[in-house]
């Protein structure tokens, strides 16, 4: 499953810290396959990643990014905010 992660260009967290966190919470279940202006790309090969979802957000709300932060899950048709999950 590939998602992404997109938050605001001016967050005061840098991209690549953003990404740190992204693949800390991942671990051997997925890693960072891309990076932009603005969004982590992700590749989890996970079947069930409600769990791991669930971590990430809480680690991307404990960093401080702003609840316009999203989890975008384009093949289950999910935008999900940080704040949501």
């Amino acid at each position: 499953m590939i998602f992404f992660v997109r938050f605001p260009p001016d967050s005061d967290l840098p991209a690549e810290a953003i990404e740190e966190i992204v693949q800390s919470c991942l671990g051997r279940s997925g890693s960072v396959i891309g990076a932009s202006e603005g969004a982590i790309d992700v590749e989890m090969s996970d079947t069930n990643p409600a769990a791991a979802l669930a971590v990430l957000a809480a680690e991307l709300r404990a960093a401080g990014l702003p609840p316009s932060t999203m989890i975008d899950i384009p093949s289950r048709g999910l935008r999900l905010g940080i704040h949501e999950v």
